[in-house]
């Protein structure tokens, strides 16, 4: 009986010890650098939107080189 209680045993720890789960926590640290690929130049000011009738809201203000014209410049590192 004694043989039999020590061979349970035995046969319940390495049981237990192959199902084991492991308990081992790493931490790892990622860096990624994020730089800009596209860059907006505004290069005339005053831009408003001041609109006085509901023809130039829908309509816009101004003509290609009128006083509501913006220039604007796009510079970019991937093809968009």
């Amino acid at each position: 009986m004694k043989t039999i209680i020590t061979t349970l045993a035995a046969l319940t720890i390495l049981t237990a010890s192959i199902f084991a789960q492991a308990t081992d926590n790493e931490i790892i640290t990622i860096s990624a650098n994020l730089n800009t690929t596209m860059a907006l130049d505004v290069a005339t000011e005053g831009i408003t939107f001041d609109f006085n009738t509901l023809e130039e809201y829908e309509n816009g203000m101004g003509g290609k080189n009128g006083a509501y014209s913006t220039e604007v410049g796009i510079s970019s590192t991937s093809n968009w």
